[in-house]
Order: structure tokens, then C-alpha cells, then sequence
């Protein structure tokens, strides 16, 4: 019988050691690998501020506690995932997520993967946009442009700061005298630029020849001059203009927009050497925040547990009667019942007297 036990322990010695031997050689380069995907189907629903996205997926059959899986999700790109923790339908959290900026999730099983109940499930993917309102910023620019009696048009030599603004003038008329006074806006966006010009003694703004207010996105290289200028829609442009001062303001500045405003203004007395400043000032919002937040909801089904019966006690003894009462109760029968048993006993010997007497 020694002997039997010790070949029998031999013999399951071996197998441990050869299946280790297996797992080995078969397994290893397996674990850790990357790049399967998951056999899912999903839904998509995209509301004001959230998308949500169920999936009922499946683990690949190659896809062991080690590997990574991966589940595209391009609608829930640009956020950060909190809780990574993969669950499936069993309830068992068999990976860690990881959610990349274009929207893939990378899972990393863990060996709780390799159980067969643990390989399937169904996960709701929720993202939720948080937007906090960009803050107001004003930029304010002047300008301050002379113009000599005897200056004549002619081509610009320069660097043009664009993103301030800038101002020039061109004499139209000599009889009369009139100046043609050109301001041009930083470089938009922006959400509303005005600009304020008030002249000099001795010059009066021709309101009735109209302002000029036109933009574009387009400037001559070698002069830094604008080019291509088209009006601006009347809707954008508020105009208020007196003899003396000029207010232009306009809305919705896109993004590399630069607004032209010119005007006529006549001087008194003929050429002469004149000057204003024109004041700018640009406002608009910084960027709203958007902040994007994506949290995992696993729908779980553990399986039913079947209820185990309790194991039956100990059978008690059969009795005639069940009584309660006290020990002092107790005790009392029994005396009755010795005391019968004593009166029965004599009443035997009495009737075996009687009867051999009756004999003799």
C-alpha cells in the first residue's frame, strides 16, 4: 500500500510539471500581446451635452489575462475617463480601460479574463461636455497720422503692424482743401471693433459725402497696403457722424479681418500741415472651455446561485406524551409512579399467600 500511494504521487508530480512544461512553451509569447479588437456592436446617441454609446461585446477566443483589446469610440474622442474598471456581465472586473484622445479604448485583461464566465458583457459609454463661458477682453489702439501741405501719394516702404492699428491720409482736393483720413482695425476676430476719430481745429468731417467702412483678409507683400476690400453688409456697421467727430463700429470680426474706415474731411484755408488721432478699440470673448468627462457603466447579470437545502438534524426519540412543567413536577410523578408500583407489588404477595393456604 506504501508503495501504490508513492507511484500514485509520482505520476501526478509529473503531470503538474509537464503541463506547466505546456503552458510555457505555448503561452508566453502570447501574454501582453496588443492589437485585437473586440467583438462588439454598438449604439450610438448624441444629446445636447452628452453622448452615450452601449456596447455588447465579446472577448476575441485569443484574448487571455495580459493582452490588450481595443474598442473604437470616435464619438467619445477628446475626453478623460475616470473609473477604467472593464466589468462584465458576471459581475467580474476582468481589465483596465484607457481612453485615447482620438477615441480609442485600450483594455488590459487581467487573468480574471480567462475564466469563460467573464468573456462577454454589455458596457454604456457616457461622455459629458462641460462648457464654461469664454471671459471678456478689450484691446484698445490709437493712431496718429500727419499729413504735410505738400505730400503726394506715393508707394509705402515698411512693416505693418497688423495687429494694431493704423492710420494714413491723402490729400483729394486742393480748392478746397480736402484730406482723405483711412483707419485700419487690428486683425480680427473680434467681437465688435469701433473706431473714434475726432479732427483738429479747422477741419470739419463732410458727413454727407458718406464713410467708407470695407475689409479684407488681404494685403500687397511688398507695400503691407490691403487689397481686395469689399464692403462690409450694413448690418455689421454702425455709423454716427457729426462735423466734428466720427464713431464707426463693427460686429462679428472674422479671423484675420481687417476693417478699412475713411472719411473726407475739408480744411480751412487750403493745404496745410494737419493732424489727428484715431482711437480703436477692439473687444471679444476668449474661448469657451469645453471639458469632456467619460465614465463606464457596466450592465451586469450574475448568474443564479441555486439555493443548497439545509442538511437534516439529528432525529429526536419517541415519547408517549410530550408534558412540560417544572423539575419539582417532574419529580413528584415519579414518586407517584414508585409508590403504584410499590402498592401493585404487595397486593402479588398478599393474593400468592391467599392462594397457597387455600392449597394446604
Amino acid at each position: 500500500m506504501i508503495g501504490a500511494t508513492a507511484s500514485r504521487g509520482m505520476i501526478g508530480l509529473g503531470t503538474t510539471i509537464l503541463a506547466a512544461v505546456v503552458t510555457i512553451a505555448g503561452g508566453a509569447s502570447a501574454r501582453g500581446a496588443t492589437g485585437d479588437d473586440l467583438i462588439a456592436t454598438s449604439t450610438t446617441g448624441v444629446g445636447a451635452d452628452t453622448v452615450t454609446t452601449s456596447t455588447v461585446w465579446e472577448l476575441p477566443d485569443s484574448a487571455r489575462g495580459g493582452d490588450t483589446v481595443r474598442l473604437a469610440l470616435p464619438d467619445h474622442a477628446s475626453s478623460s475617463l475616470g473609473d477604467g474598471r472593464w466589468i462584465a456581465a458576471s459581475g467580474a472586473v476582468i481589465g483596465i480601460a484607457v481612453l485615447g484622445p482620438d477615441g480609442d479604448l485600450s483594455i488590459t485583461l487581467t487573468d480574471a479574463a480567462d475564466d469563460p464566465a467573464n468573456r462577454r458583457g454589455e458596457t454604456i459609454v457616457t461622455t459629458t461636455a462641460s462648457t464654461t463661458p469664454g471671459t471678456p477682453e478689450s484691446f484698445t489702439s490709437s493712431a496718429t497720422s500727419r499729413l504735410r501741405a505738400d505730400d503726394v501719394p506715393g508707394a509705402f516702404h515698411g512693416v505693418v503692424d497688423r495687429d494694431a492699428a493704423n492710420k494714413y491720409g491723402l490729400w483729394t482736393s486742393t480748392e478746397p482743401a480736402v484730406v482723405r483720413w483711412s483707419i485700419d482695425t487690428p486683425r480680427g476676430p473680434w467681437d465688435t471693433v469701433e473706431v473714434v476719430d475726432t479732427v483738429t481745429p479747422g477741419q470739419d468731417i463732410d458727413c454727407a459725402a458718406g464713410v467708407s467702412v470695407r475689409s479684407t483678409t488681404r494685403m500687397e507683400p511688398d507695400t503691407g497696403y490691403l487689397v481686395d476690400l469689399t464692403d462690409v453688409a450694413a448690418d455689421r456697421v454702425e455709423v454716427s457722424c457729426v462735423s466734428g467727430s466720427l464713431r464707426v463700429a463693427v460686429t462679428a470680426v472674422q479671423d484675420g479681418e481687417i476693417v478699412e474706415v475713411a472719411f473726407d474731411a475739408t480744411v480751412a484755408g487750403g493745404p496745410r500741415d494737419v493732424e489727428n488721432t484715431a482711437v480703436v478699440t477692439a473687444t471679444r470673448a476668449t474661448a469657451p472651455t469645453v471639458v469632456r468627462a467619460t465614465t463606464l457603466q457596466a450592465i451586469t447579470a450574475p448568474p443564479l446561485t441555486p439555493e443548497v437545502p439545509a442538511e437534516p438534524g439529528p432525529r429526536p426519540g419517541e415519547r408517549l406524551a410530550a408534558t412540560g412543567g417544572s423539575i419539582a413536577g417532574a419529580a413528584a410523578g415519579i414518586a407517584v409512579a414508585v409508590a403504584l408500583g410499590a402498592a401493585g407489588a404487595l397486593a402479588l404477595r398478599s393474593a400468592r399467600r391467599r392462594d397457597r393456604r387455600s392449597t394446604s
